[in-house]
């Protein structure tokens, strides 16, 4: 059975305040809060009430306006149960429901396991990478720490394949050992990403000078996972040392700065360019994790030439690492953030002209590769039970293209919800997977070829 393990913050104490210009939100529980200058804390609201992400107050639930960005899937799946770690009290644990983690507990002298996803004794688990609820001591808490050797940093001259692809560099930098936790480590793995280890300033300036050795001027985009805080609201992030301590930015010429939008992630613009961070992963949490990607002034074009010329595109012989969006009035974040989070190439179909001409450029490489990433957006007719793909001005255009026919799938890996797309032509079936899939209008689905 396959698991996932994430973590989430908990309340350790509670209290009140005037002072609300301090205040942060908690990214994953509406009820607490954290202040600025002491990320570390958190502290939770009267009962019945949230914080407010817009008035820094705890109010009326329907007044605060709360929307966490809780870790756990929308949908359950009973085949992979998501199991949550708390990072807090080494007895307790999360199940995820319908989206929505529920705490559990221990029995008293045991641990939660969140190798085997069980309660164990604690002598037989490592509660390491948490701190420790002492119950007797009144919620006070004891900070536990270790040790990481610091990081080879000659894997960047060696590891070529760090590319998947002339604008990706697939490599994951978390700054701070002190800092690191298993969703970090788990994500990493997810995303077949090499793991760099960052103790201190020198130790990042020499990585990224050999990182940097090896990015050319056309390989314009990469991920950097960072470790930082923010020092308020609306004011700079600076980087963590592996004792905890802020010391600025990065190394020099990299500024730090809140992101305008929503969570307040890091965005850092020098030498390496302007990078901001894709939503989805970044947290006001105290040391928060942000994935980057190079941001671009102009939305991307549609690039029919690629299916000619990457011939990186391919993965494996079963794998096209592409995907299309199709439609730009349904293009939305989610799109955009699977796109960069698996190296994939994003292209934006205005209307049935590109799709013909982007399949037509494809056609020789689709059809010696049998596999591939397709994202549609569609709508499906009731009366029909047929799928239709809508143009740029959310009008139905009927089906992608000739010798395509679109058709319902019944089960989706077991699953009958969704009734997600499937097509077959002439570059053969495909069947939609994914988590994006849904009867709505304006659907996002994922494809692979499922004759392998």
């Amino acid at each position: 059975m396959k698991t996932s393990v994430l973590y989430l913050f908990l309340i350790i104490a509670s209290a009140s305040t005037s002072d609300n210009k301090e205040r942060i939100p908690h990214p994953y529980d509406c009820e607490s809060f954290m202040y600025s200058y002491n990320p570390e804390q958190v502290w939770s609201c009267a009962e019945g009430l949230h914080f407010s992400p817009t008035t820094f107050k705890c109010e009326a639930p329907a007044e605060a306006k709360c929307h966490p960005d809780y870790w756990c899937p929308t949908k359950d799946d009973p085949e992979n149960p998501v199991y949550v770690a708390d990072v807090v009290d080494c007895r307790s644990y999360y199940t995820c429901t319908n989206g929505t983690p529920n705490k559990s507990t221990c029995d008293f002298n045991l641990y939660w396991d969140s190798i085997n996803h069980e309660c164990v004794s604690q002598d037989s688990v490592t509660c390491d990478k948490r701190t420790q609820l002492n119950l007797e001591l009144n919620n006070q808490v004891e900070v536990i720490t270790t040790a990481t050797k610091t990081p080879k940093l000659e894997v960047c001259n060696i590891k070529k394949d760090l590319f998947d692809g002339p604008n990706y560099l697939k490599s994951v930098c978390i700054v701070s050992a002190g800092m690191i936790n298993d969703a970090a480590l788990k994500k990493c793995a997810d995303n077949n990403m090499n793991l760099f280890i960052i103790d201190d300033e020198t130790v990042e300036a020499q990585f990224h000078d050999a990182i940097m050795a090896l990015v050319a001027v056309n390989h314009a985009r990469g991920t950097v996972w960072i470790n930082g805080r923010r020092e308020g609201q609306g004011k700079k992030w600076k980087v963590l040392n592996s004792d905890g301590t802020a010391r600025g930015p990065l190394h020099a010429g990299v500024d730090f700065y809140s992101k305008y939008a929503s969570g307040d992630c890091l965005k850092y613009t020098g030498q390496y360019g302007v990078y901001q961070a894709l939503p989805g992963l970044c947290t006001e949490a105290p040391w928060p994790i942000c994935e980057y990607h190079q941001k671009s002034e102009n939305p991307p074009k549609l690039d029919t030439s690629a299916c000619t010329h990457k011939r990186d595109l391919k993965l494996n012989s079963s794998y096209i690492k592409s995907i299309c969006v199709i439609s730009t009035a349904h293009t939305y974040e989610e799109a955009t953030r699977q796109c960069s989070k698996f190296g994939m190439n994003l292209f934006i179909f205005r209307d049935k002209i590109d799709e013909q001409s982007f399949h037509k450029s494809c056609e020789d490489l689709l059809k010696t590769i049998s596999g591939g990433y397709l994202w549609i957006n569609g709508m499906r007719d009731l009366v029909t039970n047929q799928w239709n793909v809508f143009n740029g001005n959310r009008t139905i255009q009927g089906q992608l293209y000739k010798d395509i026919e679109w058709v319902n799938k019944d089960a989706i890996r077991g699953k009958t919800n969704g009734e997600c797309l499937r097509y077959s032509g002439q570059y053969g079936p495909y069947q939609a997977i994914g988590i994006g899939c849904n009867e709505k209008s304006g659907i996002v689905c994922e494809y692979f070829d499922i004759e392998k």
